[in-house]
């Protein structure tokens, strides 16, 4: 947001400002609530302090290389090139967060196996299967249609690029 006030653009940072300032006071006022809840005379665990920042200091380092490349798009790519790169990660970005929330609906329950059994891998290997089988008919069939429904054609170029994104998720698996 900081970077449309160098570039003069102050309406665009009051637009960020109000889409984020409401997450932003629900974090500070979750925050607090569950600071209330620890007691006073709770002591910190030892070392957990020297853990804390260090692991701060790896995510903070972790964020910037995983956003840097959106920067220095931001500044280098005009913005008719920027709006079909984006819009060509929009449909890989939304798969990516239903994997991940797949994963994390089947993390519990292969928690609890006591060993890598072959009925195990090959209940893995069957949903990966169907999950990629499913992607890929999405990336032929439906995206090259759904693509200009939502965006117009005026994009026509982002959907090799979002099919190419799409073909990632399936390797990634």
């Amino acid at each position: 947001a900081i970077i449309y006030i160098v570039n003069g653009q102050e309406e665009l940072f009051w637009l960020i400002l109000l889409i984020k300032l409401p997450i932003s006071l629900s974090n500070v006022y979750n925050s607090r609530r569950c600071l209330q809840l620890i007691p006073d005379f709770a002591r910190p665990e030892n070392h957990s302090i020297v853990y804390g920042l260090k692991v701060s200091a790896w995510s903070a380092l972790n964020n910037i290389g995983n956003h840097i490349d959106k920067l220095l798009l931001a500044i280098f790519l005009n913005p008719a090139a920027l709006a079909s790169l984006v819009l060509a990660e929009r449909f890989p970005e939304i798969i990516k967060k239903y994997i991940q929330s797949l994963r994390a609906l089947l993390l519990p329950s292969l928690a609890k196996q006591s060993t890598y059994s072959p009925t195990l891998h090959r209940k893995l290997f069957i949903i990966s299967l169907i999950l990629s089988i499913s992607i890929l008919v999405f990336i032929v069939c439906i995206l090259p249609w759904l693509f200009p429904l939502i965006f117009t054609t005026a994009y026509k170029d982002s959907i090799l690029y979002s099919q190419l994104l799409c073909g990632t998720l399936i390797l990634g698996q």
